[in-house]
């Protein structure tokens, strides 16, 4: 379930980032705070991953 949140997570944040990057009047403050979302969830996403990965031997 926390692996369905996270994808739709980023999904919608990258959507939002390129809505924002488009929009010349855009608001910087809620651009920067969009990208750090994303970073956070891309974080989180590469730790599940990585926990789930056996060891090599």
């Amino acid at each position: 379930m926390d692996g369905f949140v996270r994808s739709a997570n980023i999904a919608l944040y990258r959507q939002l980032i390129s809505e924002s990057e488009r929009d010349v009047s855009r608001d910087e403050d809620r651009h920067k705070m969009l990208l750090t979302l994303l970073a956070e969830e891309l974080g989180k996403d590469r730790k599940g991953t990585d926990a789930k990965r056996p060891l090599d031997s």
